[in-house]
């Protein structure tokens, strides 16, 4: 878990016998048969937003573009719960606010076209927090 001036929700990263959960294994085939991307390069992560929580303005990304793991092509952000009110996701540089609904799912694109070693500034994002 982390918790900083950044952001002040909590995220788990699934590694190892995480991904040997049937539910864990039926949530990376269904994310590999939407993007075409092979298992095996689906990485997991939980997050969650309490009240008042949130994840400031950020880029997911890194920059080891020359290292085996390389970078996060895309993020596929799913919604597993709901809040009462907030939460939304926001593009501020696209004037893009997300509502969360359970069930749902939102996936972009955080490198540039052109450019895969570039972040697409357009990518920036943020999690504001759920007021109820």
């Amino acid at each position: 878990p982390s918790a900083d001036s950044q952001r002040t929700s909590t995220s788990a990263d699934c590694l190892d016998s995480c991904f040997a959960n049937l539910f864990v294994k039926e949530v990376i085939a269904r994310i590999a048969n939407m993007t075409g991307i092979p298992r095996s390069n689906i990485e997991l992560q939980v997050t969650r937003y309490d009240e008042g929580q949130f994840f400031n303005p950020h880029y997911d990304w890194s920059t080891d573009c020359d290292t085996l793991s390389g970078v996060r092509v895309f993020t596929l952000l799913l919604f597993l719960g709901q809040p009462e009110a907030g939460g939304e996701t926001v593009f501020p540089k696209l004037g893009l606010s997300v509502t969360p609904t359970r069930g749902s799912a939102i996936l972009w694109s955080n490198l540039r076209e052109d450019d895969l070693c570039e972040r697409d500034e357009l990518s920036m994002h943020e999690g504001t927090p759920p007021t109820r």
